[in-house]
């Protein structure tokens, strides 16, 4: 895996991090979504891609890239599902 490519995954992960400290702030100043489901997607985006590393590690290198692709793809539903939910 090149060093842009992690760094990629490295950013997008700080990004959901401050999507998720964003959405803390807004549940302690009293806005609720409407829906509870919407803190499931909350707290899974931010996990999924360092399970996928640890998964990675085990693997051999083709199936690196896919582990990621598929990680990648998760995050993205549980966004479009989260922005649909709330």
């Amino acid at each position: 895996m090149s060093g842009s490519f992690r760094g990629t995954l490295f950013i997008g992960e700080g990004m959901l991090a401050i999507e998720a400290l964003t959405g803390m702030g807004l549940f302690v100043t009293g806005h609720r979504p409407p829906d509870d489901l919407h803190f499931l997607y909350g707290a899974l985006a931010p996990l999924i891609l360092p399970l996928s590393l640890s998964v990675a590690r085990t693997r051999p290198g083709r199936q690196v890239p896919l582990i990621y692709g598929v990680a990648a793809l998760l995050i993205v539903g549980l966004a479009i599902r989260a922005i649909v939910t709330g």
